[in-house]
């Protein structure tokens, strides 16, 4: 995973209650090119090579709104770093691990 595509390094865990089902969908990920914020590929090299993921893995989607904040486990670092390649990003300022959740008002 590129970190601009999910760069806060965190992941939480979800348990489903007993007897209440969770609807999700589940699929193979597709294989993607790695873009800057507009839009432009980034190359690999000066061959015309861009950088991308092959696809393949599971993927599982869910309706956020199915969710019930109880059963949320605690965010965890993900052990990845917060950078992509090693460049040794500034982490000041960067929050302390807290679940934040949002309802519909």
């Amino acid at each position: 995973m590129w970190s601009n595509w999910n760069s806060n390094g965190e992941f939480v865990t979800y348990t489903v209650p007993p007897g209440k089902p969770l609807k999700v969908w589940e699929g193979e990920t597709a294989s993607q090119v790695l873009t800057d914020r507009q839009g432009n590929l980034i190359k690999a090299d000066d061959k015309g090579n861009h950088f991308w993921t092959a696809g393949g893995g599971k993927q599982i989607v869910l309706d956020p709104d199915d969710l019930d904040k109880a059963h949320l486990g605690k965010r965890q670092p993900t052990e990845w770093g917060y950078d992509s390649f090693g460049e040794g990003l500034d982490l000041v300022g960067v929050p302390t691990l807290t679940n934040n959740w949002y309802e519909k008002k």
